[in-house]
């Protein structure tokens, strides 16, 4: 097999083009976006590559390949001839009232106002699950779709003795089975994150 210690011995700490790419993604500032393009030539040229915006924009000055905008609130500028991805979670109610072809929301919330104008099933558009259920239930299996939950999701869910998560549900909030004293067991294998109880 020989010697491949040598083989990345130069690279050695050094992030090229793409790594720097995916660091990206990370950045929330304009301020940061553009110090970072100034350490050193090759970084220079990342806006021509970059086709989203990681952080909220007013034009494509910054980044004049943008083919996706990013919405991080509903109140950001939108930008003419680009795809318009809403980030911020907003309820199904709220969906159906804005929904049109220019805008992709990729964080939609089921809550108990939608309940009472949408009725009992989640919709599959939706992936974020509130304070939805009746709080007299006592089993809860919630649907494949949903991968968040709001803070306090079952907060006070005394009688619920049983739910079942879907194995798309990573993280559980804060408080979310908070004064739960019915339910005595909860599979949690897909878990990867568990908020403070």
């Amino acid at each position: 097999m020989g010697n491949t210690t040598t083989k990345y011995k130069d690279n050695k700490g050094k992030l090229n083009i793409e790594n720097i790419l995916n660091v990206c993604r990370y950045i929330n500032k304009e301020e940061d976006y553009i110090q970072m393009m100034m350490v050193n030539k090759k970084y220079k040229e990342i806006h021509k590559k970059m086709k989203y915006n990681p952080f909220s924009i007013k034009s494509k000055k910054i980044f004049p390949k943008l083919t996706n905008q990013f919405l991080y609130s509903r109140n950001d500028n939108k930008i003419k001839g680009v795809h318009h991805i809403l980030v911020e979670v907003i309820s199904y109610s709220t969906y159906m009232k804005e929904i049109d072809d220019d805008n992709y929301c990729c964080n939609i919330k089921y809550e108990e106002e939608d309940k009472e104008e949408y009725g009992e099933k989640i919709e599959n558009e939706c992936n974020w699950i509130g304070r939805y259920y009746d709080r007299e239930i006592r089993e809860i299996r919630i649907e494949e779709h949903i991968k968040q939950c709001v803070d306090e999701c079952f907060n006070g869910y005394t009688s619920l003795t049983k739910i079942e998560l879907t194995p798309h549900l990573y993280k559980l909030p804060f408080k979310c089975f908070n004064n739960c004293k019915s339910l005595i067991k909860i599979n949690i294998e897909y878990v990867t994150y568990i908020g403070d109880n």
